[in-house]
């Protein structure tokens, strides 16, 4: 079982200095989808880490995959190196994480 990144540069060095192989450097939504195709082909992969801009230009992707019962990889959204995330995006993690909206 392995890990994976798709991030920015910074991002992705920093996780590939904490021991992940599986590292994707994307610059816009055309990268992304590449990388998220070929992610989600590779069995092995069952956490990916990628930044919330990206996952964001591909948020129907991961969406659909995970209403068709695909939960591996398990999709963890991090922030990107500006270190903001969206609201809506933290809302969504803790509604998964605790199964309760947080309220704006």
């Amino acid at each position: 079982m392995r890990m994976g990144i798709i991030g920015d540069e910074e991002t992705v060095t920093g996780f590939m200095l904490a021991g992940i192989k599986e590292a994707y450097v994307a610059r816009d939504r055309f990268d992304t989808e590449k990388v998220l195709k070929k992610i989600f082909n590779t069995p092995d992969i069952v956490v990916l880490f990628i930044t919330s801009d990206l996952a964001k230009d591909v948020r129907e992707i991961i969406d659909t995959r995970r209403n068709m019962g695909e939960f591996y990889p398990i999709v963890v959204e991090i922030p990107p190196k500006s270190g903001k995330m969206e609201e809506d995006v933290i809302r969504m993690i803790v509604k998964r994480a605790v199964g309760v909206d947080i309220e704006k």
